[in-house]
């Protein structure tokens, strides 16, 4: 298929390269060391060594952290080199002797001849990705004036190891073609986005104001951007808007509707009513209620969750609960709760179609969702409807209006049970601004729900609490978790007369610090803030108030520490050196009373103790604010859970969490290196809490969920020993906010939606479409939350979607579907993930079952090839693990497809024997290490992005379903306009 699609020469590829900015040619060629290399070059030629050594300082410590992480042959080999390479630029700087370019070159080549991955890039133009006989390929058809394509795969697919690296990527040399080839060759007027959501606005660099080496701004230049995009995705899609100048068509969610129960769920409710209607004690239909009910719990895999239920409404320890032992009423109330619970939650019903007009039945369904449990008058219903069935209409037409080039109206979005506002749809939304977050009803919300979360903890609950923030739960909830995290440093916003935060108080603990739930003798409670790439972009103020009231808290015990540790005077006075003058509040409290001053302590003695300097040791003992480094998103988990042949053990995505997110914030940070900081904090966690402030969005329908909650409870596992407490804090409905066990909102979920028929039935309607949402939008999280969480999701859960989708448990003719056409790619890749979860020992599935499922998933490849997943792909461990259960003739054809899969790549050149060494004094010079050669890799960053470009499935499901379809459209502006 090579010739029928389009491409680049490598020679008319590598004469655009040639115009590109020489960072952008560094990085892409050598990796995060060609960019550093010329940064370092363009400032030392503008005569700003102060930036040189800036910029370097920087870099160089974080490609430190990076090699010293790696276990790799060449790991002392690399470390001498950069230790030559920066000591060879100081001495540059100096004037101590001539270093000349060439040497500082001849280092940085022999630096990324190591392979270590997060250091190479790409290699020479045109790269390795998409290029069949030196030209470079475009997947996508084109009608006419139209082309359609899939957004090129971001980098992690072509080679798995730089998932495990610390450093930002560039796109690869494809990625770049394919937009040069747009604007030149296949001169588009428009580009339109389709699918939530691009990888174009996560790509490196400044979150603001663009340069010419920018990513985003250097792919699309200024051609136009227009993005339809679900009205409840406003955080990323502010992304867009901010770094790619993107204009929204905000389009509708699907219908939302209320959980029906089904099968054991049904009849765990009809017990609860038989209970509740037999009103003598001594009745035999309250016993028997009771008995079945017990069974029912147990069959339901949900005695150990309701006993912890049980323990954390009575404020005991899990293991104090025994669920046999529990009084009946006691029990039922349990049961009531659960389902009642479930029946509250809402579910998307199939897709919306953009610009397609709902009938009655979805309208009637949507707005009495909207509706709730309130009564709207009979002119607020009429308005609600009127907008509701006006949306996809207005969808169509500013779209096209879009595309004429006239103005598209701007407009609110959010969740639109949660604010209806939203309506009607097609409008270029917009959110909140910072400086208004958090509202003062978002501290409202945030301080009752802190308030019951710490109702929740036993007496003896020890550690720290880690909260997740992100930018999209941000701007539908106006600062929730924000105001949630200030209250447990028992800290409040200060607002001004036009609703603006300007400043931060601290509420004293002998009073209740929120009305509507009196907590006498309460602690200031320690905060560890995890963001994600998005938040610090969107919210970069919110990180310094983070840090000021953490500073804050601790300056409430600042009396008490002087007093008692006057040898630490000195580091304290570091630590508070930031709070503005106004807000500086000494206080007396008992460090018994204050976990953050407390904790301050202890860690300020440890560090001074290993020799650190008492300013230095203070006020890394007062960082609380962390996240990925600047330029880059996501925490690193969701692409290695996805590419799973890239690891083995769990501790891995531990490790990648915590060199990914180890870089500090605040008043005087932005975004540094400081990892050992940032595990000391892990290390103390308690307890984590992440916000879920969507009636669409759950924890299974995206990755982000895993990748931050998953992820951080991973990693404070891997350094603690035991998992901490990860809770969910619910509050879509303000009016009924929840705080609920990982355990209880998980597998709820999992229960109330992915395997109820209710969900399953709508999307069938939807094909491919609809088939790839069971899969990549279900299955795959499923999968990250496996492998974080192991003790949240076990081995039944298998056993469940085994039966709902291999074996049509609703006889819903879910298997015959999932056969269909190319449903087939997303039933194989499907059937690989449980397989898979069998194989790492997630699922203990009997071996029947597992020569059943390597059967049907065999023949399958067979007849249509690998999926394409990065859990099929042609290397994969897992398949000789399936083909060791077939038989002769079917492992026969099986690994004759697998072997046709397998791609050859070019072999990474040698590193050199020799080189040019730098010798700054003959007491520092040190010879390298010689050590073997690595394959090469390429830099790593993970992003907030959901969208697949995995590669190797026909192009049909390419067209249709990947999550971001770069649509343009050239010569058809003209033709409008001539008709």
């Amino acid at each position: 298929m090579a010739g029928q699609v389009a491409s680049l020469t490598g020679q008319e590829y590598r004469r655009y390269f040639a115009t590109l900015p020489s960072t952008i040619r560094g990085e892409l060629v050598q990796g995060p060391l060609g960019y550093l290399h010329a940064r370092l070059a363009q400032a030392d030629a503008q005569g700003e060594p102060g930036l040189v050594r800036e910029v370097l300082a920087r870099v160089a410590k974080d490609l430190r952290h990076l090699l010293e992480q790696h276990d790799h042959p060449a790991r002392e080999r690399a470390l001498d080199l950069l230790d030559q390479y920066v000591q060879g630029w100081q001495a540059r700087l100096d004037h101590e002797q001539a270093v000349e370019s060439e040497t500082l070159e001849s280092l940085r080549d022999a630096l990324v001849a190591t392979g270590i991955p997060g250091l190479t890039g790409w290699g020479e133009p045109p790269g390795r990705s998409m290029i069949v006989d030196d030209r470079m390929l475009f997947p996508g058809l084109r009608f006419g004036n139209i082309f359609i394509g899939p957004q090129p795969p971001r980098g992690w697919e072509v080679d798995e190891e730089l998932l495990h690296a610390n450093t930002t990527f560039p796109p690869t040399h494809q990625y770049l073609g394919f937009y040069h080839w747009l604007r030149t060759r296949f001169a588009a007027d428009a580009l339109v986005y389709v699918g939530r959501h691009s990888t174009r606005e996560f790509l490196p660099r400044r979150r603001a104001g663009l340069a010419e080496d920018d990513y985003p701004e250097l792919l699309g230049g200024n051609l136009p951007l227009i993005y339809p995009y679900i009205v409840d995705g406003v955080g990323e899609g502010i992304q867009a808007k901010r770094r790619a100048l993107g204009v929204m068509i905000g389009h509708l969610t699907p219908p939302l509707a209320a959980t029906e129960l089904y099968d054991d769920l049904l009849e765990l409710r009809q017990l609860v009513e038989t209970f509740e209607v037999a009103t003598d004690p001594d009745s035999p239909t309250r016993h028997r209620a009771v008995t079945m009910l017990r069974e029912r719990i147990e069959g339901l895999e949900l005695t150990e969750a309701f006993e912890r239920e049980i323990a954390s409404d009575l404020g005991l320890t899990a293991e104090e609960v025994n669920l046999d032992e529990v009084a009946a009423e006691l029990l039922v109330h349990e049961a009531g709760h659960y389902v009642t619970d479930m029946q509250e939650r809402f579910m998307p019903l199939g897709l919306h179609v953009f610009g397609r007009d709902w009938d009655e039945e979805a309208v009637a369904t949507m707005l009495a969702s909207m509706a709730g449990d309130t009564e709207p008058g009979a002119e607020e219903q009429a308005g609600r409807k009127a907008r509701l069935e006006a949306s996809p209409r207005h969808e169509r037409e500013n779209f096209l209006g879009a595309l004429a080039g006239r103005f598209v109206p701007p407009g609110p979005g959010n969740d639109p049970l949660r604010t209806p506002e939203v309506l009607p749809t097609g409008r270029n939304f917009h959110a909140l601004s910072s400086d208004l977050v958090p509202t003062q009803v978002a501290w409202s919300l945030g301080s009752e729900m802190a308030a019951t979360a710490r109702s929740r903890d036993a007496e003896t609950a020890k550690g720290s609490e880690a909260l997740v923030l992100w930018a999209s739960d941000t701007v539908r909830d106006e600062g929730v978790m924000i105001a949630f995290g200030f209250d447990m440093l028992g800290v409040k916003p200060r607002w001004n007369s036009r609703g603006i935060v300007q400043g931060l108080e601290r509420l004293p603990l002998n009073a209740d610090l929120n009305e509507d739930a009196a907590e006498q003798g309460r602690e200031r409670r320690d905060v560890l803030f995890t963001t994600s790439g998005l938040f610090r972009d969107l919210y970069e103020d919110q990180l310094v108030w983070l840090d000021l009231a953490v500073r804050l808290a601790l300056d409430a015990a600042s009396e008490t520490i002087r007093a008692e540790h006057p040898q630490l005077a000195g580091a304290l006075a570091a630590a508070l050196d930031p709070l503005p003058e106004e807000m500086r509040d000494p206080g007396r409290e008992a460090l018994a009373d204050n976990r953050v001053a407390a904790r301050w302590v202890a860690d300020t003695r440890e560090l001074m103790a290993r020799g650190e300097p008492a300013t230095a040791a203070g006020d890394q003992a007062a960082w609380r604010v962390f996240g990925t480094a600047p330029g880059a998103y996501g925490a690193g988990v969701n692409r290695l859970a996805s590419r799973s042949s890239a690891w083995e053990e769990r501790d891995e995505l531990g490790s990648a969490y915590r060199r990914r997110m180890g870089h500090v914030y605040g008043q005087e940070q932005g975004g540094e290196s400081a990892h050992a900081a940032f595990d000391a904090n892990l290390a103390r966690v308690g307890r984590t809490y992440l916000g879920r402030a969507s009636h669409l969005y759950g924890l299974l329908d995206n990755d982000d969920g895993f990748d931050f909650q998953g992820g951080l409870s991973n990693a404070v596992e891997q350094l603690a020993g035991t998992p901490p407490d990860n809770r969910v804090l619910q509050h879509a409905d303000p009016d009924n906010p929840k705080v609920e066990s990982l355990e209880r909102a998980l597998l709820g979920e999992l229960r109330s939606r992915n395997l109820n028929p209710q969900w399953l039935r709508p999307l069938m309607e939807h094909g491919y479409a609809g088939a790839r949402t069971m899969g990549s939008d279900f299955l795959d999280n499923l999968w990250g939350w496996q492998v974080t969480s192991p003790q949240v999701v076990r081995s039944w859960v298998w056993d469940e979607v085994d039966a709902v989708y291999f074996q049509d448990r609703h006889d819903l003719g879910l298997d015959d579907f999932l056969a269909e056409g190319h449903n087939v790619h997303v039933k194989t890749h499907m059937q690989a993930t449980a397989l898979l979860a069998a194989k790492r020992g997630y699922w203990d599935a009997d071996e029947a079952t597992l020569e059943r499922l390597s059967g049907e998933f065999a023949e399958a490849v067979i007849e249509h090839g690998l999926p394409g997943s990065g859990h099929a792909h042609p290397d994969h461990p897992l398949l000789p693990w399936i083909a060791a259960r077939l038989d002769d003739e079917r492992r026969e054809a099986f690994n004759a497809v697998i072997e046709a899969a397998r791609l050859e790549f070019r072999k990474p050149e040698s590193a050199p024997t020799t080189i040019r060494e730098v010798e700054p004094s003959p007491a520092e010079a040190t010879p390298p290490n010689e050590a073997p050669t690595a394959p090469s890799g390429a830099e790593a960053q993970e992003n907030e992005t959901s969208a697949i470009a995995e590669g190797g499935v026909a192009m049909l499901p390419w067209l249709l379903g990947l999550a971001a379809l770069v649509l343009l459209l050239g010569g058809m502006l003209y033709g409008r306009r001539a008709r």
